[in-house]
């Protein structure tokens, strides 16, 4: 009686357990290993692609706070369970993937396929998405402008607004119009030019923990999204140390000579 007792325990246990296990090696499927945390990828000279010490053909992508991350895991358990996974986000936390080995994924530049050593000079800041599809094993990663789509109420999605913010209110971007200045620093690398047609900020901000000011002056983002963009006259941006966007109505003397982009 007691044998019976602990074997109706045992099977209890294995329903509640076992459908448990199953969905961990769907997601252990689909993503074998966790992305590594990297506080340094902050720094500019963080490169997009480090190869191991080791082995100099496996390589890992460091992946910025900031970008848009899309993901796509499709495939079929071993119970023949189809599973299919679409994924659309901005990236939290700065991040290393795993080394990848030769031909263990197609790697993208762009939409073009390249060798991971074309990309060895390109610094991480550069990159704006990253579009990966685990079961065809293919990495978009794409350093062109990208614009992230917004959804929401018709006074943030409005194209005249100054500030767009996304429906989830995690991130918002800069609405910039045709013949802004814009002027941005990361670590050493600046950037001055004018804005030859309209674009939202390359880069997707926090509201958490970006300092908006208007005129010089630290603002609410909420306060920005009633206000037009056509009177936007320059844009400083600073990331050196945490995201700092001072966006500037008031007339600017736009130096000579400079490059439009």
């Amino acid at each position: 009686m007691m044998h019976k007792n602990r074997s109706n325990r045992w099977m209890m246990t294995k329903a509640i357990v076992l459908p448990a296990l199953m969905a961990l090696a769907v997601v252990a499927f689909a993503k074998p290993k966790e992305e590594e945390n990297l506080q340094e990828t902050q720094n500019s000279s963080e490169k997009l692609i480090t190869f191991k010490e080791d082995n100099p053909n496996r390589f890992a992508i460091t992946i910025p706070k900031g970008i848009w991350r899309e993901a796509k895991y499709t495939g079929v358990t071993d119970k023949g369970k189809t599973y299919d996974v679409n994924k659309s986000f901005i990236q939290e936390k700065s991040t290393k993937s795993p080394y990848w080995g030769p031909g263990g994924v197609t790697l993208k530049l762009n939409g073009k396929v390249v060798d991971p050593h074309e990309l060895a000079d390109i610094p991480a800041s550069e990159l704006k998405k990253m579009e990966q599809n685990a079961h065809e094993r293919e990495i978009n990663l794409i350093t062109e402008s990208v614009q992230i789509p917004f959804e929401g109420d018709t006074t943030e999605n409005s194209k005249e607004a100054l500030i767009l913010i996304s429906n989830n209110g995690k991130v918002f971007v800069v609405n910039i119009p045709v013949g802004t200045w814009v002027e941005s620093q990361n670590g050493d690398k600046k950037e001055s030019y004018i804005v030859k047609q309209p674009i939202k900020s390359h880069q997707f901000f926090d509201p958490k923990t970006a300092t908006v000011k208007l005129d010089g002056k630290v603002v609410d983002i909420h306060s920005l999204t009633n206000k037009s963009r056509s009177n936007l006259k320059k844009v400083e941006i600073d990331f050196s140390s945490h995201d700092e966007i001072n966006l500037i109505t008031t007339p600017v003397q736009i130096p000579d000579n400079l490059k439009t982009k």
